[in-house]
């Protein structure tokens, strides 16, 4: 994970996403939430960055589905609902070793959809 100011760029080495919220709404863009864990931020030489075509992702892109297998998704019927939102948590536990400043790891645990 990088941040750049004005001043410097830093860089938080062993960055993992804990939480992700995603809101999808008819005739809206698709909003997120997220939050990341991992170590200290250090100061870093700037990485060299690339731009993409950033295209939207609405709420007209959204097909809520169920089946009992992955496998059964391309077959089964569309819901028609207006809004749908789910969060995914996968619980990170930092682990800091006695007479550390910084976190020495970040683990998986079970991880929630809700």
């Amino acid at each position: 994970m990088w941040g750049v100011t004005d001043v410097a760029t830093y860089a938080a080495t062993y960055a993992m996403l804990d939480e992700l919220t995603v809101k999808c709404e008819a005739g809206d863009y698709v909003k997120y939430s997220a939050t990341f864990k991992g170590k200290k931020m250090t100061s870093e030489s700037e990485p060299a960055i690339s731009f993409l075509t950033e295209n939207a992702f609405l709420g007209k892109h959204v097909v809520v589905k169920f089946a009992d297998t992955e496998a059964g998704l391309a077959g089964a019927t569309p819901v028609s609902v207006d809004n749908v939102e789910f969060t995914i948590n996968k619980n990170l536990l930092d682990w800091q070793a006695l007479g550390d400043e910084d976190v020495n790891s970040i683990f998986n645990q079970q991880f929630t959809v809700a």
